[in-house]
């Protein structure tokens, strides 16, 4: 796996690739994965932050997306960090659709929205029942500008907002695929959460 923010490198490997099979070597293209997080990309990668793998629990993605976000954001704030862990186990929790990173802003400033949703943990419940009701505008802003590198940024909605997640990529690294990462122009803040997701 390759990450390269200037994106010529991936073009110099893909080059060499092309003269060893011109060469005679046999290159085993369908093991080779370039994928394009440009925000010019005419085919963006799907990185739904909310995916479950099988048998996966909530509050293992809730715990994922939130630790993403702040290795990729920094900063400390407990009381966004409860709304951000809280609203994802919600959005997961529903059973009708599936749901992004990018519905978490409306999960928490709707709660019509939020009662649509049979949530199933009591815990997760009872922190709408005493906190829910009453999200001032001040911690829905918080949260805002917490999400604002996704929510604001064209690249990162195409690839965030998609409800699929388009990668095997566990299976391509045990098969010892070749993964090229083109994210050239992307501000460094969004390299750090698509390369955690990744």
């Amino acid at each position: 796996t390759y990450v390269d923010p200037a994106g010529s490198t991936l073009t110099i490997v893909l080059n060499r690739l092309l003269h060893m099979e011109q060469q005679g070597a046999k290159i085993p293209w369908e093991k080779v994965h370039y994928l394009d997080l440009t925000p010019s990309s005419e085919y963006p990668v799907g990185l739904n932050l909310l995916h479950r793998t099988v048998g996966e629990d909530n509050a293992n993605v809730a715990g994922d997306v939130l630790a993403l976000i702040k290795s990729a954001y920094g900063g400390e704030t407990p009381k966004t960090d409860r709304f951000i862990e809280n609203g994802v186990m919600t959005l997961l929790d529903d059973q009708a659709r599936e749901h992004t990173i990018l519905g978490l802003v409306s999960i928490l400033q709707y709660p019509a929205l939020r009662e649509t949703i049979h949530v199933s943990d009591p815990l997760v419940q009872e922190f709408w029942d005493m906190d829910g009701e009453d999200i001032k505008a001040g911690e829905l802003g918080a949260l805002q500008n917490r999400l604002r590198p996704i929510l604001q940024n064209l690249a990162m909605r195409r690839i965030f907002g998609q409800t699929r997640w388009s990668l095997d990529l566990l299976r391509w690294m045990d098969e010892g695929h070749i993964i090229l990462i083109n994210t050239l122009n992307l501000e460094p803040k969004n390299v750090g959460l698509v390369g955690g997701q990744v």
